[in-house]
């Protein structure tokens, strides 16, 4: 079903690599809550890389209900890409070593 040729780009998985036009995207593609969500991830690496976070005045429901979600859709990823990613238990553990040792 997931038959995707390119990993660079899933808005255009004909063409391949960075585009300028691509640049600040994120602010018109992402709900403010999306938004929110991943300057609280990313806070720390936001901050050495002199990012400017943005206030985007998330709904509080629509928050909850984001964060709420993020089992279910991180399952759902998974799940989409098992041919890619091999044996859940050594990606997991891959995955953990990259953010713990970061």
């Amino acid at each position: 079903m997931l038959n995707i040729e390119s990993h660079n780009n899933s808005n255009s998985p004909s063409d391949g690599g960075i585009f300028s036009s691509s640049v600040e995207r994120w602010e018109t593609d992402l709900t403010p809550e999306e938004i929110s969500v991943a300057q609280a991830l990313c806070k720390r690496q936001l901050n050495e890389l002199d990012y400017i976070s943005i206030n985007p005045q998330p709904s509080l429901i629509k928050l909850l209900i984001t964060y709420l979600q993020t089992p279910f859709a991180l399952w759902r990823a998974l799940d989409a890409n098992k041919e890619m990613r091999g044996p859940l238990l050594p990606y997991v553990y891959r995955r953990l070593q990259a953010l713990i040792c970061s």
